[in-house]
């Protein structure tokens, strides 16, 4: 009787090990900005893809990178300073810009990168987006931003959550 239930209580402890093993982060992909590009957003698309919104110099830019991190386009706003992610769909995603003075609402198709001016707010004083990255994470996992300290390389990386 007592082997019968020490072997229960020794399977029982592998099961439990089995199933409850440690999970953790996996890096799936990685994607290089330029050399001291600042970031300014990144929303991700819900399918393991991100917008990311970056400034270098005095240009602002638009990059859209697939599940597996290969960039599908990008666009560049001359004399912008930055540029937010504010609402992604399956189709769309709208982007703000700071150009030339007055943020200026656009709209980017994720297939094409086909971009249309929607509104502009000349001489406000009120802004679009957030000071900070809106969205790191969707339900599959989550973005990093890595500068490399050495280098000033900068990294957006999507891991996992397994």
């Amino acid at each position: 009787m007592k082997t019968h239930i020490m072997l229960l209580l020794v399977l029982a402890t592998i099961i439990i090990a089995i199933s409850h093993r440690a999970s953790g982060a996996t890096l799936l992909w990685t994607n290089t900005l330029p050399v001291n590009a600042t970031l300014t957003d990144l929303m991700p698309d819900g399918k393991g893809g991100v917008v990311i919104c970056y400034s270098l110099v005095t240009s602002a830019y638009i990059r859209y990178l697939d599940k597996n991190g290969v960039k599908l386009w990008e666009s560049i706003f001359s004399s912008a300073s930055e540029a937010y992610a504010d609402y992604i769909s399956k189709k769309q995603v709208i982007v703000v810009v700071f150009q030339s003075g007055q943020f200026a609402a656009w709209q980017f198709e994720l297939k094409t990168g086909n971009s249309q001016p929607i509104a502009s707010a000349a001489g406000s004083d009120f802004t679009f987006g957030p000071a900070v990255p809106t969205a790191n994470k969707d339900a599959k996992g989550f973005f990093l931003f890595q500068r490399v300290t050495a280098t000033n390389a900068r990294v957006i990386q999507r891991y996992s959550y397994k």
